[in-house]
């Protein structure tokens, strides 16, 4: 039977009418059915056990000023840490490098893909966007209140915020960079299809694929994230008590280079 996913992956996508109304949008190819986070150039593959199973990293090199902030090591530090059953399903984990365009149109720290396929690999990944080595992020003054939520999500995982007349200017530091993506996306991702698994066990779809996602399309996306934000502070709250984060960076370039990548295309922190 056909994985419902291969069909529905554009879920929570511009094509599925998120952000539709935007008027600047990032190119994608008509004869092309890839969305263009699935566009990889010169990518290392590398396989790692995880709770008795194989997940697949695809790693991509860095353009000059930038960096993947966190290392193959520590993310697997942390995808350990998660119960197995939250963490069962993954099948990809992605370390990319967006274009200008892309970080000037839509910039994230990283992403969760329901379905993705790229070269002969495919399934469910979290995908983590390589980073400016000196990001500044601007923001204006008029932010709702999720954006204020997310302030002080940064300002605690070590970013400086510098109000002034038109917003706020973010100041990052790699460390910074590091601590957001590994202790904050990362299990938000991994919290988002926990939330989708808990829908597939609640929701009255009654074995229609379609329905489902149909459904669980409709949800509404503030309720998708405030799920994911409460799986992660829950994580941070709990690894934080018992110590196990935060940790000291993994980075030893000699395992790098055994994985088969160069140790210049992570941030050594």
């Amino acid at each position: 039977m056909r994985d419902p996913r291969r069909r529905n992956r554009n879920i929570g996508t511009s094509a599925s009418g998120h952000g539709a109304d935007n008027r600047m949008r990032i190119p994608a190819r008509w004869s092309d059915a890839s969305l263009y986070w699935e566009t990889l150039r010169n990518y290392v593959t590398i396989e790692k056990p995880l709770h008795e199973r194989q997940v697949t990293f695809l790693v991509e090199p860095p353009r000059s000023g930038h960096r993947h902030h966190c290392t193959v090591q520590d993310t697997m530090r942390v995808l350990e840490m998660l119960p197995p059953a939250h963490v069962e399903w993954l099948d990809l984990v992605v370390f990319r490098q967006p274009t200008a365009k892309q970080n000037a149109l839509a910039p994230v720290w990283g992403r969760l893909a329901y379905w993705s396929e790229i070269g002969t690999h495919s399934g469910t990944g979290i995908f983590l966007d390589a980073q400016p080595v000196d990001l500044v992020m601007k923001w204006g003054t008029s932010l709702r209140p999720e954006d204020q939520t997310e302030l002080e999500r940064l300002r605690n995982a070590g970013f400086r915020v510098e109000p002034h007349s038109r917003g706020y200017r973010i100041h990052s530091t790699p460390e910074a960079i590091r601590a957001s993506q590994l202790f904050e996306t990362l299990p938000h991702e991994v919290g988002h299809y926990v939330d989708y698994m808990a829908a597939r066990a609640t929701y009255e779809w009654g074995g229609d694929d379609g329905r489902f996602w149909e459904l669980y399309d409709g949800k509404p996306s503030r309720d998708k994230e405030a799920f994911a934000h409460r799986y992660a502070a829950d994580f941070r709250r709990s690894a934080e008590s018992e110590r196990r984060i935060p940790f000291p960076q993994a980075y030893d370039p000699d395992s790098i280079r055994q994985d088969g990548l160069d140790p210049t295309w992570f941030a050594q922190i």
